[in-house]
C-alpha cells in the first residue's frame, strides 16, 4: 500500500472451490477494505462452516445469498459496513 491509495469498497471473489481458498483470498484484501466495503463472493454453495466461522469470527457476519444456486450462478454478499 502506498501513501494516498485508496480502500475497496467492493471486492468480487472467485476462488477455487475449496475453503482455504476463499478464506485466504479474503485475508489478502483485508488491509485494502475500507470500512464500508462490500465483498461478494462467488460458489459459496462449494464452501463448509469452516468458510462461514471464519466470516463470523473476522467481520462479526455471514454472507447473504444475492442470486441461489437453482437461478443461473450462486452469488452471495457480505456488506461489512453495515
Amino acid at each position: 500500500k502506498t501513501k494516498g491509495e485508496s480502500k475497496l469498497d467492493y471486492v468480487f471473489i472467485d476462488a477455487q472451490h475449496y475453503d482455504d481458498s476463499v478464506i485466504e483470498d479474503t485475508k489478502v484484501i483485508l488491509p485494502y477494505l475500507s470500512n464500508i466495503a462490500t465483498l461478494f463472493f462467488h460458489d459459496v454453495h462449494c464452501f463448509s462452516s469452516k468458510f462461514t466461522d471464519f466470516l463470523n469470527t473476522t467481520f462479526g457476519k455471514s454472507y447473504e445469498i444475492v442470486v441461489p444456486l437453482g437461478s443461473g450462478f450462486n452469488l452471495s454478499k457480505l456488506e461489512i459496513g453495515i
